[in-house]
């Protein structure tokens, strides 16, 4: 169960009992100007990740929010 808090940059991770919680990024412009110049030139979506330096669920989510791949 994930529970997102985007006023406070925080993010409830898990199902303990204990709270945890971890920050998050928001990406910026030119981070996802260049997901999309990657996969374009048909990168994979693990090396675009690891080139940009985020999660391979974030690259799937900006693709999948932009071009519904």
């Amino acid at each position: 169960m994930l529970v997102f808090y985007k006023k406070v940059g925080l993010m409830k991770v898990g199902f303990n009992k204990g709270k945890k919680y971890r920050k998050y990024k928001r990406l910026t412009q030119e981070q996802k100007e260049m997901i999309f110049k990657l996969f374009s030139e048909k990168m994979e979506l693990r090396k675009i990740a690891r080139v940009i330096g985020v999660e391979l669920g974030t690259v799937q989510y900006h693709l999948k929010k932009t071009y519904g791949v």
